[in-house]
């Protein structure tokens, strides 16, 4: 005869027998999340120690830095032969394979569009890179897009400090070959008379009816 204890026992050992042990990471989804947020956390993290991964101004920030650089043509200027005039702000550097002559093709064709409308606005084009670009680089490299490109170089560290001054993004990186590539900020800036940043045009925009509008509303604001 089986008695009760027995009974129990058998009854509690299947029970645990048939349990499974709980896996947190068993479903994909919290998988994903936990892999975003540790991705998440980690850009945070190389933003903060990172000077040169600058946060993008805001919309109606006052962007009228001092500065003092050099033109493609050698000559010294100053942020206040800007000051007083509409201009359209673009970055990068004269060795970029693919993005940068694709803004300044689109833009080119902006300012053939706009035709004399194009002169009331400053078209200027700093580098990301002045160990590089030095004048005479930009000169010729300008000089394929469109005349009106005020193209500005100078010393690295004064250039450097410039662009954080605009809160330019910039990364660069070597490659193996030797040569290298600087991932940079593509938006292009539009920064009303009185200097403030009335907005931007993303790099996906360059070339359509919406970036040319926004091109008029600076000239005309």
């Amino acid at each position: 005869m089986v008695s009760l204890r027995e009974i129990l026992s058998t009854s509690t050992s299947e029970t645990l027998k048939s349990q499974k042990p709980a896996h947190v990471f068993s479903s994909p989804t919290l998988v994903v999340a936990v892999a975003l947020m540790l991705i998440t956390a980690a850009m945070i993290l190389r933003v903060a120690l990172d000077p040169t991964l600058e946060t993008p101004p805001r919309i109606g920030s006052l962007l009228n830095p001092n500065f003092s650089l050099i033109d493609q043509n050698g000559n010294p200027i100053t942020n206040a032969a800007f000051e007083g005039k509409p201009r359209l702000l673009v970055f990068g550097y004269t060795s970029c394979p693919d993005i940068c002559p694709t803004i300044l093709s689109a833009l080119a064709e902006n300012a053939t569009e706009l035709g004399a409308d194009a002169g009331k606005l400053t078209w200027v084009f700093i580098t990301v890179d002045p160990e590089h670009d030095t004048p005479a680089h930009l000169k010729s490299y300008l000089a394929a897009f469109s005349p009106r490109f005020i193209g500005l170089t100078g010393k690295p560290s004064i250039v450097s400090t410039a662009l954080d001054k605009y809160h330019v993004f910039r990364d660069r990186r070597a490659r193996a070959d030797g040569s290298y590539s600087i991932d940079h900020t593509s938006s292009v800036f539009l920064i009303s008379a009185d200097g403030h940043l009335q907005g931007t045009i993303k790099e996906d925009k360059l070339g359509t009816r919406e970036a040319l509008m926004k091109i008029r509303h600076l000239i005309s604001s």
